[in-house]
């Protein structure tokens, strides 16, 4: 369930699994050990993990059963309540504790089964077994900083940490190791990269240079990249780089300068059109994709509009397009709608 973050976080709990020599299977049923990787980004995806633990409740007695992800963060209170058949649930920052957690459950150990937000740092040298050999997610940025008032990320995913240069170049030669050629380098804010560390040594465009000289990866991607942090630097990297694709998953979310600021994007419409034009003017074969959310709380027709207007005149490539979803303990889930 849930981003590419997910889907890089749950190889990791395979590989560790898979280190005690316990084997993944394709279905539940004859499956001794279920784990569901959650979301919390949209209602529909925590429907969905409630109805497959609604089913476990009745049908999965025999099988340890836990939760992995922003779910186990973000309503981790409710589901031991409304789940006690619940074997355990694990934090978003603590995946390398999964082992032990089981070796606790079946030597009737576990006392206490929420795990907390703290950063771990020994997911920076952990690097996962990946089933794609072709392509692959590497993280360099958990968690984030920015706030947007519809958004649990930094409850789920805590404040932004930055992963070490050092590592992730590392992560990227063991994938080139294994024959895998494309990248795509994960963060909530990549752009926002390095920025959370004092000195700011290696920033964004610095670690592209760094893995454009990487043998054996021939393509790199990244997302997501927010507005108010895009820079020239990183517009010439991509412009600059071989191996970097044209790409640039650049989230708009509203074309209507009233409900930026009610999302505390931190940008107006009329910036974000000065980057996205300097953005063009400088690597001219770019391809642009973003993200619009409607029916926020309080848009109007009018403000509806202005979002179409902006998205006619940027003509963007792509489009991630969701209605609204309230999400519990946000900023936005307490604003009145019209």
């Amino acid at each position: 369930y849930g981003c590419q973050m997910n889907e890089l976080d749950s190889e990791i709990i395979s590989t560790q699994l898979q280190m005690r020599e316990l084997k993944k299977v394709n279905d539940e049923e004859t499956a001794d050990i279920i784990i569901l990787n959650t979301c919390s980004i949209r209602d529909l995806s925590e429907k969905k993990v409630l109805g497959k633990l609604f089913e476990y409740k009745k049908d999965k007695k025999d099988k340890i059963i836990g939760v992995c992800g922003c779910m186990a963060m973000s309503q981790k209170e409710a589901l031991l309540k409304k789940f006690p058949h619940l074997d355990f649930l694990l934090g978003t920052n603590n995946l390398l504790d999964i082992n032990k957690i089981l070796d606790d459950i079946l030597s009737k150990k576990l006392q206490e089964k929420k795990i907390d937000l703290d950063y771990e740092i020994g997911l920076e040298n952990f690097f996962a077994k990946r089933e794609n050999k072709i392509k692959t997610s590497i993280s360099i940025v958990r968690g984030c900083n920015n706030f947007c008032s519809y958004c649990i990320v930094p409850q789920t995913r805590g404040r932004e940490v930055s992963r070490d240069p050092t590592s992730i170049i590392k992560e990227a030669k063991y994938i080139a190791r294994e024959g895998i050629t494309e990248i795509t380098l994960l963060g909530q804010n990549v752009n926002s990269y390095g920025l959370d560390k004092p000195e700011k040594k290696v920033l964004f465009p610095d670690l592209l240079y760094m893995l454009d000289k990487v043998d054996g990866i021939e393509r790199i991607r990244f997302m997501t990249s927010h507005p108010k942090d895009i820079t020239k630097d990183l517009m010439l990297a991509i412009r600059d780089l071989k191996k970097v694709c044209e790409f640039v998953h650049f989230p708009m979310q509203s074309g209507s300068n009233k409900i930026l600021k009610a999302m505390r994007r931190t940008y107006t419409k009329e910036h974000y059109l000065e980057k996205v034009n300097l953005l063009k003017s400088i690597v001219p074969n770019v391809t642009i994709g973003t993200d619009i959310i409607v029916g926020f709380p309080d848009e109007t027709d009018v403000d509806f509009d202005e979002t179409y207007k902006l998205f006619e005149e940027i003509q963007f490539e792509t489009a991630f397009i969701f209605a609204y979803s309230p999400r519990q303990n946000t900023l936005a889930s307490k604003y009145e709608d019209n």
